[in-house]
C-alpha cells in the first residue's frame, strides 16, 4: 500500500521544469566529472643504456596521483642502488576534486527523489531553501576544487614530462648511463584535461540552476507578492479630458 500510494503521488513533471531538468544534467555531468579523474592511469617509459647493456623501464601512475609513490621498474642491466621514482604528490587536489563530484552525484540522486515522492508531504518552501542553499554551497567548492585540480594537472604534466623525469631521476645522473625517452610509452593527458573541464562544467551547471531554486524559495513568492501588491495600489495618472460644450452648432 505504501508503494503504491508513492507510485501514485509521484509528480514526474518535476523533471520537465528547469529545476528538475537541470538536475538530470548535473547528475550526469557529475558522473563524468568523478570518472575521468578517478579512473585515470598511464605509463611512462625510458630506454636506459649503460656499460652493460640496455633496457626499457616502465612507471605507471594514475589517481590520486602519489607520484612520489610510483617508482620504475628494476633495471637489471645497469648496476644501480636506490629506488627510481617519480617526484609529487598531488592526492589533496585530486581526491578534494573526485570527493565533491561524488557528493554532488549522491545529493542530486536524493534530491530527484525528493522532488518525484516527497516534495508535497514535505513543509511548502523548506526544501527549495535547503536545496538553494546547498546549491550555493557546491557552486562555491566546484569552483575552488576545479582551480585547484586544474593547478594539479599541470604540475602533473610537468613532474611527468619526459625530458623532466630523466633530469631528475637517480639513474639517468650517473656517469656513462644515458637515457631517452620510449616513444611507446608517453603518458596520456587526454583523460585528465577533460576532468578538469567537466569540473567548470559542473560550476555552471550548479550555478545555472540557482536561479530556479531560488525561485521555488519563500523568499521569491514574498518579493514577488510584494511587487505585485506595490504594482495593485498604484493610482493610474489623470486623463485629460476635453471640454464639450452644449451649446447648438449653428
Amino acid at each position: 500500500m505504501e508503494v503504491q500510494r508513492l507510485t501514485s503521488d509521484a509528480n514526474m513533471r518535476v523533471l520537465k521544469e528547469p529545476r528538475g531538468f537541470i538536475k538530470i544534467l548535473e547528475f550526469f555531468v557529475a558522473i563524468f566529472t568523478f570518472a575521468t579523474c578517478g579512473g585515470y592511469s598511464t605509463m611512462l617509459g625510458i630506454n636506459v643504456t649503460c656499460a652493460t647493456g640496455n633496457t626499457t623501464t616502465n612507471v605507471t601512475f594514475g589517481y590520486p596521483f602519489k607520484l612520489k609513490e610510483s617508482c620504475f621498474q628494476e633495471i637489471p642491466t645497469c648496476s644501480i642502488d636506490g629506488d627510481q621514482c617519480l617526484t609529487g604528490n598531488f592526492a589533496p587536489s585530486s581526491q578534494f576534486f573526485v570527493t565533491i563530484a561524488v557528493f554532488s552525484f549522491l545529493y542530486t540522486l536524493v534530491a530527484m527523489v525528493i522532488y518525484i515522492f516527497f516534495e508535497r508531504q514535505i513543509k511548502e518552501g523548506l526544501f527549495a531553501i535547503i536545496d538553494f542553499l546547498i546549491h550555493s554551497g557546491f557552486c562555491v567548492m566546484f569552483l575552488i576544487a576545479s582551480a585547484a585540480w586544474a593547478h594539479g594537472v599541470v604540475q602533473v604534466k610537468s613532474n611527468t614530462d619526459v625530458l623532466t623525469v630523466i633530469g631528475y631521476l637517480p639513474v639517468c645522473k650517473q656517469a656513462g648511463v644515458a637515457c631517452a625517452a620510449d616513444s611507446g610509452t608517453t603518458p596520456n593527458y587526454g583523460t585528465i584535461s577533460i576532468s578538469v573541464v567537466f569540473g567548470f562544467l559542473s560550476l555552471f551547471v550548479w550555478a545555472g540552476n540557482l536561479w530556479f531554486c531560488y525561485k521555488e524559495t519563500p523568499w521569491f513568492k514574498v518579493r514577488q507578492k510584494a511587487a505585485l501588491y506595490d504594482t495593485s495600489q498604484q493610482v493610474p495618472p489623470a486623463q485629460a479630458t476635453t471640454p464639450t460644450s452644449d451649446a447648438p452648432i449653428p
